[in-house]
Parts: structure tokens; C-alpha cells; sequence
């Protein structure tokens, strides 16, 4: 009787079925990001003896992040490596991350994330969901194809207005930018055509997705830093074995942590060879340009206490 009941767990440990993680993400197939998540996902195989996988749906065909984050919510998508907007659809208090001409430079950005994430995580805990590691994809900036050195050029310009960033928007209505509203994946095709004179973006994501070879000048203040991560429903990360489930988590932890450090590389990498093969101008903006930017980011940071995050939360990280 025994040796039966150790067969029978025997043949279930072989033929146990695999768990099979649905991970979408709006990163493009070749991207970095895309990259990891195929090394991530070859590092569980091995390490779970083929008991958990990763099946990524990149190039948005899940939707876009704020569509992503609906279907985890619903636990139509197991999880997500968000780069934006997908993260502020979950919990929008993380908006305080991305606020516009407001984190003076990196360490100061990463100081206050480092102040606020753990309260961040409890807040998407109540949302059933699983925050295994996270993400910044470096500042962005204007880049445009036409060379503008006040503000009042840059107003004359045609904008890409990215209606999935509310703080964005606002802060670009308050700069009186004129401009479309247009997909990220309808981007390039209106660079093209010249239909848009300026985009955002980080160095490395703007050559990601080929905008690079349509703008010739990058405005040298930033923008804002944008927040991102692994996230996975609660009920996902359980239906992982108990005996792979911790080990799992560090395997993605581990990979992002050194998505993170690849990335800010890979920025500086770009922003080289922007200026040295592309030939993109780096510009600095006048005084009042950039006083006005500081201003308005200043305001946008004070109106949305009590509407996205807290005046406690806005303290910590002035």
C-alpha cells in the first residue's frame, strides 16, 4: 500500500500540470524590457524544473497599460511589467513619482521612491495585487525635429500629447503646447509624416521605437521619471506551487533590479549616441523656460494632494 501511494505521488510530481503565467506589457519584441522578461522567464523554467513559465504578450496586444491593469483587476491577465500608466491605474497615489519638472535629479527621484514604496506596496496588497519588483525607465525629455530655444517656439510646435498620463496633460495644457493626441504605437508613422514636430521620452526609448531618426534636437531639462514594475493578482502568485512560489518572487526581483541598472546604462549608452551618430543637438533652455516649468510643475504637485496622494506623501519626497 505504501509503495502504491509513493507511486502515485511520484507519477503526480512528473505530470503535475505546469502553471502557466500570463504577463503582458506595451514594450515592443527586442526591446530591453521584452528581453528580460524572456530571460526571466527561462530563468523559473529552470529553476522550477519547467513547473512555471511565462507566456509575455508584448507590443501591447493585451492593450495599453491602463487596459492591462482592468484585466489584472479582474484576473483576465495574471500580471504585468508596467512602464507607466499602468501602475498609477492600480494605485494612483504612485502619481507622486511622476510629477512633472518637480524631482530636481535622479537621486532626489530615487530617494523619494525609496521613502514611499513599502506604503506603496500595502496599497497594492488591498487590490489583491502582487508587487514582485520595481521599475524606472530614467527621465524623459522633448524631443523635437525643428529647433526651438524659448518657450514661445516650442508653443508653436505640433505635440505629442499623451492623453495616458493625466499629470502629463495637465502640464502641457499649462505650457499652452499645441499638439495631437495620438497611441504610442501611431507615433512613428506621424513623425514620419511630419504631422507632429515633438515627442517625450527617455534616450533609450526613444530609439526603442525608431523616433530617433526623426528628430534632430533634444530640449536638456527633464521632464519626469516614470514609475513602473512587475505586478501579478494575488490569486496568480497562489496558484504557484507552494515549494517554487518565494523562489519565484526572488527570481523576478532579481531581474528587475538588474532591469533597472541595464536601463539607466543603456540611457546613458543612448544619449551618447543620439549626439554622436544622429547628430541630436542637446539644448538648453532659457531661464524663463525652464522658471516656468518649475512653476507650473510646483502647482501640479500641490493641487492633486488629497485627489491622488496625500500632503504627508508630498512632504516626504520635497
Amino acid at each position: 500500500m505504501k509503495l502504491y501511494i509513493l507511486i502515485i505521488l511520484f507519477l503526480t510530481s512528473v505530470f503535475a500540470e505546469e502553471v502557466v503565467l500570463k504577463i503582458a506589457t506595451v514594450t515592443p519584441e527586442g526591446s530591453i524590457w521584452t528581453k528580460k522578461l524572456r530571460d526571466m522567464d527561462r530563468d523559473i523554467k529552470r529553476r522550477t524544473k519547467g513547473r512555471v513559465r511565462l507566456k509575455i504578450y508584448a507590443d501591447s496586444r493585451k492593450g495599453n497599460e491602463s487596459q492591462v491593469a482592468q484585466k489584472i483587476l479582474k484576473y483576465k491577465v495574471d500580471g504585468a511589467l508596467f512602464l507607466q500608466s499602468g501602475m498609477e491605474e492600480l494605485v494612483p497615489q504612485t502619481s507622486i513619482l511622476k510629477l512633472p519638472y518637480f524631482y530636481k535629479n535622479y537621486p532626489h527621484w530615487q530617494s523619494a521612491q525609496q521613502k514611499l514604496k513599502k506604503g506603496f506596496e500595502a496599497d497594492f496588497n488591498k487590490k489583491q495585487i502582487e508587487i514582485l519588483g520595481w521599475l524606472d525607465s530614467g527621465f524623459t525629455y522633448a524631443f523635437t525635429n525643428k529647433k526651438v530655444q524659448s518657450l514661445q517656439n516650442f508653443q508653436r510646435l505640433q505635440n505629442w500629447l499623451y492623453t495616458e498620463e493625466p499629470l502629463i496633460k495637465t502640464c502641457f495644457a499649462r505650457l499652452q503646447l499645441q499638439g495631437k493626441e495620438i497611441k504610442v504605437k501611431e507615433v512613428l508613422q506621424s513623425l514620419q509624416n511630419k504631422d507632429i514636430n515633438s515627442v517625450y521620452a527617455s534616450p533609450y526609448l526613444l530609439m526603442a521605437l525608431g523616433w530617433h531618426e526623426h528628430v534632430n534636437y533634444c530640449i536638456d531639462l527633464p521632464i519626469n521619471n516614470t514609475v513602473g514594475g512587475f505586478v501579478m493578482h494575488e490569486k496568480a502568485y497562489r496558484s504557484i506551487p507552494t515549494k517554487y512560489r518565494k523562489k519565484v518572487a526572488r527570481i523576478i526581483s532579481k531581474h528587475m533590479k538588474v532591469l533597472s541598472t541595464s536601463i539607466h546604462k543603456e540611457n546613458a549608452a543612448a544619449k551618447e549616441l543620439l549626439q554622436n551618430k544622429y547628430n541630436v543637438k542637446f539644448i538648453k533652455p532659457d531661464v524663463n523656460w525652464v522658471k516656468t516649468c518649475q512653476s507650473i510643475g510646483q502647482k501640479i504637485a500641490n493641487e492633486n494632494v488629497g485627489k491622488m496622494y496625500t500632503s504627508q506623501q508630498l512632504q516626504t519626497v520635497k
